[in-house]
């Protein structure tokens, strides 16, 4: 017997918050309360996870990690300052050009377009827009964040854009404004779009705060979150045990060359010495013996009658470049982190067949890492510069595309496909982007030496069977005309 619900009609009840209704089926029902007319404006729902402590004004503290300690890794670990260094000139080093969006298409506007070049040429009197995105990019790169301020005259409109850098930037607990603190200096922040006045020394939030005392804007830029909710973490710190360990390496070794290759030695001495002798031996090891001045020098002893020394090294199998195998698993490690293939940094990393894949790690490099990173900024200089900040509606700002081909292999693809007769010399040099045609360019050539042989080949077996087909007609018609 199939059970059928029977719906129940909404039953008001008298509360003192107001007048609640029930409805539901069977056994099931929901409250809901009666609407008063307010609107109500919805937002995410996500919980947010709050930090378990809120430093002074309400700031949230930098991660556990030191960005000093970073910093200094960056400085003196030349393979994780290369990772960084690279994917900067990648990202925002090749330069970048003005495109019409396409729902603008062939409606040029030259003021806007003169308004745009004007501010990203100069946009600020000491820095270029290069030199801008490649102190945030790395500064992202070091500590995983970084911050674009943005100046804005009594109109309103954009006029200048500065770069700060994220080891001496926090924010506040609403997400609403930052503050820069360097030594005992202060200086607030409100986030790009926040419609309320931020006092720029106080961080308070005021209406009738004076034009010359509002804070200036700041757009945050970061990487990937990791425990915290506000502060994103660095690529590299997955892998900075692995830049200790290269940088340990790297003093072990050295000391190999300080030292002049001398071990550590263990000395015995027998029978009656004095008593200096033993310091003398030691501080002749210690100083005189280590650093290539002090190379081919002699120790001197005077050994009494009966006595005996003996100098038995501690180390006997000292080896010049010690650890190579580790150091090129910890150098993969830093790549790992940054996605960056060896080949970019001029390291060469040839298979075991003698081969490489250079070309396909460069194109998987350019499509995860590169171009998420140029459409990044993209969206930042295009939605909060151009529109919201130039007021510019018809033109958005592309990057130039990391260019991985191989020049010289296309052009030896694009002359046999002249040779051939396949292509123009122009449209080679159009596929090559080598500028304007030239007249006389669009003509087809083909090499002199190709010789035309027919349409198929002919096969051996049939083309004999045809020449004595065609003699025994030959002869047939002779044979008759004699007779």
């Amino acid at each position: 017997m199939k059970y059928i619900e029977k719906a129940i009609p909404p039953v008001p009840v008298k509360k003192r918050i107001g007048e609640v209704y029930f409805t539901g089926k069977a056994q099931k029902g929901f409250f809901f309360r009666k609407s008063k007319g307010v609107d109500i404006s919805k937002s995410s729902k996500q919980a947010k996870k709050e930090e378990q402590w809120i430093g002074e004004e309400g700031l949230i503290p930098h991660p556990a990690y030191s960005f000093d300690s970073l910093y200094e890794l960056f400085e003196h670990c030349e393979l994780f300052s290369a990772c960084i260094n690279q994917l900067t000139e990648d990202t925002a080093g090749l330069g970048w050009r003005l495109v019409l969006k396409p729902e603008q298409e062939g409606k040029e506007n030259k003021v806007e377009l003169e308004k745009i070049e004007s501010f990203l040429k100069r946009p600020n009197p000491r820095m270029t827009l290069r030199k801008i995105l490649s102190d945030i990019l790395q500064s992202r790169g070091i500590v995983g964040f970084a911050g674009i301020e943005a100046v804005r005259d009594a109109k309103g409109e954009l006029i200048e854009i500065y770069p700060v850098r994220g080891d001496n930037l926090y924010i506040h607990k609403d997400r609403n404004k930052y503050c820069q603190k360097i030594e005992m200096k202060k200086v607030w922040f409100r986030d790009f779009g926040y419609e309320k006045h931020v006092h720029e020394e106080t961080g308070e939030e005021r209406d009738d705060i004076p034009f010359e005392k509002r804070a200036n804007e700041l757009i945050f830029f970061g990487t990937d979150y990791g425990k915290s909710t506000y502060y994103p973490i660095p690529k590299i710190l997955p892998a900075t045990s692995s830049v200790i360990c290269l940088l340990e390496i790297k003093a072990y070794n050295l000391s190999f060359f300080s030292n002049y290759s001398v071990p550590a030695y263990a000395v015995t001495l027998e029978g009656e010495w004095d008593e200096d002798t033993m310091k003398y031996i030691t501080q002749f090891l210690d100083t005189e013996v280590k650093g290539s001045n002090n190379q081919n020098k002699t120790l001197a002893l005077q050994i009494p009658e009966g006595g005996k020394v003996t100098f038995q090294p501690l180390s006997v199998d000292v080896k010049e470049g010690s650890f190579k195998s580790y150091q090129t698993i910890l150098e993969d490690d830093i790549l790992l982190a940054h996605s960056m293939p060896p080949y970019r940094l001029g390291k060469a990393v040839v298979g075991k067949l003698g081969g490489t894949n250079v070309r396909e790690a460069t194109s998987i490099y350019k499509q995860s890492v590169v171009e998420p990173l140029q459409e990044l900024l993209e969206n930042i200089i295009n939605y909060c510069l151009i529109e919201q900040g130039l007021d510019c509606h018809s033109y958005e700002f592309k990057f130039t595309d990391l260019d991985i081909r191989d020049v010289d292999a296309e052009v030896d693809r694009y002359m046999k496909l002249i040779e051939h007769a396949c292509l123009t010399p122009n449209q080679a040099r159009n596929f090559l982007d080598l500028g304007e045609p030239y007249p006389g360019g669009d003509v087809y050539y083909i090499s002199k030496n190709l010789i035309p042989v027919g349409e198929e080949e002919v096969e051996k077996e049939d083309f004999i069977k045809i020449l004595k087909k065609e003699f025994k007609e030959d002869l047939k018609e002779i044979i008759y005309s004699e007779e």
